[in-house]
């Protein structure tokens, strides 16, 4: 998976938004599909959300993401962010989540083949996405002081 990153804020390691991405990546899809993935992570003020997914190339199963995340966060909230979005790029990677453009023009959102009119946390990928954002950043921050502490006893 190529991961970009720009306007990076002080406060989180180019390193660690990279490492995490790669993680939620591969705890969410199989091996052939992340490997394909572009994804740009780009860091701005949001203004009324924390953060978004969009695709950049074709609308079925696209393998080019944007995700912007509000950069006024924090390190954990940064990083809980991304795990959400990344859910929504496994969501639209694998064909769930989609766009279906209408005869007038319109663009309509579609889960598993089905147009979906609903309020925000009603809808069926914001929430997968809201279940199993804390869970993957969960992982994450077990994963990584495991991590940490293996090398510090490396050490001694």
């Amino acid at each position: 998976m190529q991961v970009n990153i720009s306007n990076k804020p002080a406060k989180i390691d180019r390193k660690e938004i990279i490492a995490a991405a790669n993680f939620y990546a591969n705890t969410l899809m199989n091996a052939q599909l992340v490997r394909n993935l572009k994804i740009d992570i780009e860091f701005e003020n949001l203004h009324n959300i924390d953060a978004q997914c969009n695709w950049d190339d074709r609308n079925v199963r696209p393998r080019w993401f944007t995700i912007q995340i509000d950069n006024r966060m924090g390190r954990r909230k940064v990083l809980l962010n991304l795990a959400h979005e990344m859910v929504h790029v496994k969501q639209i990677a694998k064909g769930h989540y989609a766009g279906k453009c209408l005869r007038n023009g319109k663009v309509v959102p579609t889960w598993k083949g089905k147009v979906v009119q609903a309020k925000y946390l009603d809808r069926p990928w914001e929430i997968e996405a809201f279940k199993r954002e804390s869970i993957l950043a969960e992982m994450l921050f077990e994963y990584a002081e495991k991590r940490h502490k293996k090398a510090k006893n490396k050490k001694k």
